[in-house]
């Protein structure tokens, strides 16, 4: 913490996050945490701090969900119990990915069912113990409806899988779940005291909309859920089924309360996508300017602060892409029965505006882009184009929005780089050139376009694990185009003769140290000490750390990273490493102008390089 007191806009990590949950009965919500509001309120129920927490700090670690499930796609290649991606003889065969950080594990199927795959004993043990032992049976039940040599199919939704074991649970008397949920009727000893849980659904308005297209579909899937657990609807009336507080209404509740609340666990570096639910955790609501957000590694979720939150404030995160327009980020809140009424929602406004007034901007004078007055004034033209054709939406009501190609176009012309959907298209270029020998350079030149004139603005603050990520892609690009530049073979493979100079002129080896520091010290406030990311930047860090001659190099990185004001050390980063970088970030804008065809754009970018 000393470092704190001197230089206070050099984020640290906590010494240690607050300590997880201890094993329990009933509902508890973690220390640090407070649960205040009103069931069925406009805001309903909310999670306040009840202390302190500094930007990247750890809130709350969550390791006990009521729910954690691969999608039923995914069954044949996910772990059931910690998620990660795997391979099986069931499997469909999906190419390596070069980009993914890990690469997925042997499977095997559970011996009972022979539906669900788990990489390890210690994994199948834990699976058992927790819930498996009372579905395996009802598993193996329903595949005999699957062909043997339907490759890759699967028996139930993961919905339906969710539910089932939540009845499965309350039939035990599980009061995690009659705490979560609520009671079922004809589940377990004590239902009829009808507890109400902790989970709402809004299942009126399921009822409501789309004529009640979706609750009829989750009715079906209700029936079949109860099915499985061996329900039998013969012995009962249709009030006992489908009459207010019968077992299927109430069952189909279950699903809209998984809907409502789930959290998506795909992470392409690590697990498939699936759905978890953690009651305390579902009670945070939502804004498109959060304080916190949500970190998951398989079946831990992490709630880490984005930026400095006070005691007694409400603890925000995003349900859905903040980097996404006004107009798309209102039709993925429509899912969740809700109209965001945040400052970023209401005055439309784009990630140069968010990042502009954001009060984690300072914290990035320890990043790859420490320019303070390129958040303020970006060069970008808004006057090119009208607001409306750039952010169609809210002002003028619009349902549709011009093709993606026109409006990345309209983009590029206003230099408005980090708009929607202008980042996942530098993504694509990057994986694409990444492949290709050839053009090795134009993927890392993008990748450090990306990093310092578009990432800076969709993700403000330096912990965020998107930056982290962009960071160590351009570590493993460089530990590809520095042995070429070093054998004099890139200047023969690089089809633009401006960027390979380039290239030549600068120290690949510093710029990699470099970013790999930064990875190390963000790490943990961007996830955990043991992600996946760091883990992969100790080691590409360690081959750097034994080359000889490089004490110098090293030195004035660490100093730099320990104190970024330090004049010599900053000096050091600004001209071999951010100037370098810079230049590559310009030569790829006139890439990126390339390969969407944009000649005027072409032109203007050309004069500047001059």
């Amino acid at each position: 913490m000393f470092l704190q007191s001197i230089y206070p806009w050099v984020p640290v990590a906590s010494p240690q996050p607050p300590p997880t949950a201890p094993s329990r009965t009933t509902v508890t919500i973690p220390p640090g945490l407070s649960l205040v509001g009103t069931r069925g309120k406009s805001r309903g129920r909310s999670l306040r701090a009840t202390c302190f927490y500094p930007a990247g700090s750890a809130i709350a670690v969550f390791d006990r969900p009521l729910i954690a499930v691969p999608t039923g796609k995914k069954v044949t290649s996910t772990c059931d119990w910690c998620l990660r991606r795997g391979t099986s003889s069931l499997s469909p065969p999906t190419p390596v990915q070069k980009s993914h950080l890990q690469q997925p594990v042997p499977l095997s199927a559970c011996t009972g069912c022979s539906f669900v795959f788990y990489c390890s004993k210690t994994c199948q043990a834990a699976a058992w113990k927790n819930v498996h032992k009372f579905e395996c049976s009802w598993l193996k039940k329903a595949a005999v409806k699957i062909p043997q040599g339907a490759r890759g199919d699967y028996v139930v939704d993961e919905h339906t899988r969710a539910v089932v074991q939540l009845l499965a649970r309350l039939r035990k008397g599980d009061e995690v779940v009659r705490d979560a949920v609520g009671d079922v009727p004809f589940y377990g000893e004590r239902w009829m005291e009808d507890r109400e849980g902790m989970l709402e659904g809004l299942p009126d308005v399921f009822r409501a909309n789309e004529g009640g297209r979706k609750w009829m579909e989750w009715t079906r899937k209700a029936m079949g859920a109860l099915d499985m657990t061996g329900f039998e609807h013969g012995k009962y009336d249709q009030g006992e089924l489908f009459g207010e507080g019968g077992v299927v209404t109430m069952v189909t509740e279950l699903f809209c309360k998984i809907q409502i609340n789930a959290f998506n666990t795909e992470d392409p570096d690590y697990s498939n996508p699936g759905i978890l639910v953690d009651t305390v955790l579902s009670m945070a609501n939502h804004s498109c300017i959060p304080n916190a957000a949500v970190r998951l590694s398989g079946r831990t979720t992490i709630l880490r602060a984005l930026k400095d939150i006070k005691e007694g404030a409400e603890i925000e995160i995003s349900y859905v892409d903040c980097t996404e327009s006004t107009t798309e980020r209102r039709q993925k809140l429509a899912g969740y029965h809700f109209t965001c009424q945040c400052l970023r929602c209401a005055k439309d406004l784009d990630v140069y505006e968010v990042a502009a007034t954001s009060p984690v901007r300072p914290l990035n004078v320890l990043s790859l882009q420490p320019n303070m007055q390129l958040y303020h004034n970006p060069g970008i033209d808004r006057a090119k184009f009208g607001r409306e054709f750039l952010y169609p939406g809210v002002s003028n009501g619009a349902t549709t929005f011009p093709m993606v190609t026109e409006r990345a176009r309209a983009l590029l012309n206003a230099e408005m780089w980090a708009v929607h959907p202008l980042p996942e298209m530098y993504s694509t270029f990057i994986v694409n050139d990444g492949e290709k020998e050839q053009n090795l350079s134009f993927a890392l030149a993008t990748a450090c376009f990306r990093a310092t004139r578009v990432d800076p603005y969709g993700y403000v603050a330096p912990f965020e694990p998107w930056r982290l990520k962009g960071l160590l892609m351009i570590a493993r690009l460089l530990s590809q185009t520095a042995p070429l530049t070093a054998r004099g073979e890139l200047a023969k493979t690089c089809p633009m003769p401006l960027l390979a100079e380039s290239l030549e002129e600068m120290d690949q080896v510093t710029i990699c140290e470099c970013v790999l520091r930064l990875v190390m010290h963000y790490g943990p406030m961007a996830h955990s000490d043991n992600w996946v990311v760091m883990e992969s930047a100790k080691e590409m860090l360690a081959d750097i750390e034994s080359l000889e001659g490089r004490e110098r190099e090293s030195a004035m990185l660490q100093r730099w990273v320990s104190n970024p004001s330090h004049p010599e050390a900053k000096n050091f980063f600004e001209e071999m490493v951010y100037k370098p970088v810079m230049r590559l970030a310009e030569i790829a804008m006139l890439i990126v102008a390339n390969k969407m065809e944009n000649d005027g754009l072409q032109k203007r970018l050309l004069k500047r390089l001059q």
